[in-house]
């Protein structure tokens, strides 16, 4: 196995992947809901700004209810290429991925206007294993002048988060989610390479 896997499971690599072991997506694991919350809460002027930053913002009026946010497939290219740079960039800082592909994104609306949930099935390339391992990763986008979008992995508030795990529970996403794991299951059934790789990623991360 460690002839399969390359100089990619290492001491050293292992030691360079604590930096970064929430990169791994293995199927349906929420990125986002594992942020941090970065409000004190013993900063007077901190808790100001966003008293008054909240007001300014418009909420999307159903957006937590299911029948009226549905899950819907990204019409957007410039969400798209978003999407894509981001997956892309994970990749190029990770030593055992090769690429994400076959990005298929879906969305809800976030709780204020021109922020978006995304659910982003994948197909993960893990290096020198030929089967692609199938996977979802949650991501929260914003909006701004209608083109440009950005990927936020960090300074989610709590009603940020909650909202995205609120959508998380909700049936449409939660039967995406279910078909993404039935992927994943088949794929491990059907290449005892990638499963033994699987198992050496998860003790990598584990021992970091």
């Amino acid at each position: 196995m460690k002839g399969a896997l390359g100089a990619g499971f290492t001491d050293r690599n292992i030691q360079k992947r604590k930096s970064r072991r929430c990169l791994l997506f293995l199927f349906f694991i929420l990125i986002l809901l594992s942020t941090g919350i970065g409000l004190t809460g013993d900063n007077t002027q901190k808790k100001a700004q966003k008293i008054v930053r909240e007001k300014r913002r418009t909420r999307n009026m159903g957006c937590k209810v299911e029948q009226l946010n549905p899950l819907r497939k990204n019409r957007s290219p410039e969400l798209r290429q978003a999407v894509r740079d981001y997956y892309r960039c994970i990749a190029e800082k990770t030593d055992f991925v090769e690429t994400y592909n076959h990005l298929q994104i879906y969305i809800k609306d976030g709780e204020y206007a021109d922020t978006y949930v995304a659910f982003v099935m994948y197909r993960m390339k893990i290096r020198q294993v030929y089967t692609e391992l199938p996977g979802v990763g949650t991501l929260y986008i914003t909006e701004k002048d209608g083109k440009n979008f950005q990927v936020r992995v960090k300074q989610l508030d709590r009603q940020e988060i909650d909202h995205i795990k609120l959508l998380a529970g909700q049936h449409d996403v939660k039967a995406l989610l279910e078909n993404s794991r039935r992927q994943y299951q088949t794929a491990l059934k059907s290449d005892a390479l990638l499963e033994e790789s699987v198992k050496e990623l998860q003790k990598a991360l584990n021992h970091s």
